[in-house]
């Protein structure tokens, strides 16, 4: 069993999330690629930004949440749900949404919401049936959906109807059959490497993280969400 703590949403300054698809070519015997196999997908995600000492609380109580690496990230893709006009804050824990609701981890007081939608998808198809939006909500083009343990761009930008329902075109054929949300850009990661600057005379720290993705299923006894 290992804890997940929130990244609070107010000290991403920039994020980078690697390509998540990561696969083994066996090479014939000459040398020249063979079979290629996906293993499955797993992100690198490369988290920074700048504090200041109001809020340098948050950089340190996240750091103190971590414990140097025994307990996990809750992450996502601040940059892709700022570009799309959404709130920063995260989904994705179970099948419950998110909020903030203030406190140290939070970014700001209050509850917030951010997008949250469920589906299907069959495999091989590249449309997926969606639901529990906002009324005419837009779906933009490029958002990730996950599927199972597969993530997927949208390639189209798609308004909901007027019960939130939608039909959106992934990039590629699903891999399997499976219950679908959106947007699938919620990451739990390790750490794996940190530089933490010094304060400057006005107390301002440039900050950078890096973390591997890691799956539930990966953690005997599996997550437990601070």
């Amino acid at each position: 069993m290992r804890n997940v703590v929130t990244l609070p949403a107010k000290l991403v300054g920039q994020s980078h999330y690697s390509d998540p698809h990561r696969v083994v070519v066996n090479l014939r015997m000459d040398g020249t690629p063979g079979q290629v196999t996906e293993i499955g997908q797993a992100s690198r995600l490369i988290i920074g930004g700048e504090t200041v000492r109001e809020n340098a609380y948050l950089l340190d109580g996240f750091l103190d949440a971590l414990q140097g690496g025994v307990s996990l990230a809750a992450l996502w893709d601040s940059e892709m749900r700022v570009r799309n006009g959404w709130q920063d804050a995260i989904s994705g824990a179970g099948d419950a949404e998110l909020f903030w609701t203030g406190g140290a981890m939070a970014d700001e007081a209050g509850a917030s919401r951010s997008v949250l939608g469920l589906g299907s998808v069959v495999q091989g198809s590249t449309s997926l049936s969606l639901s529990g939006l906002l009324a005419n909500e837009v779906c933009p083009a490029g958002t990730w959906v996950r599927a199972g343990d597969f993530r997927y761009r949208t390639m189209t930008n798609v308004v909901a109807d007027g019960s939130g329902a939608a039909a959106l075109t992934l990039s590629r054929p699903a891999v399997t059959s499976e219950a679908a949300r959106y947007p699938g850009d919620f990451v739990v990661g390790q750490l794996v490497e940190g530089d933490i600057g010094q304060s400057d005379e006005n107390g301002v720290r440039q900050w950078s993280m890096t973390f591997v993705e890691i799956y539930e299923a990966e953690v005997d006894g599996g997550f437990v969400y601070l």
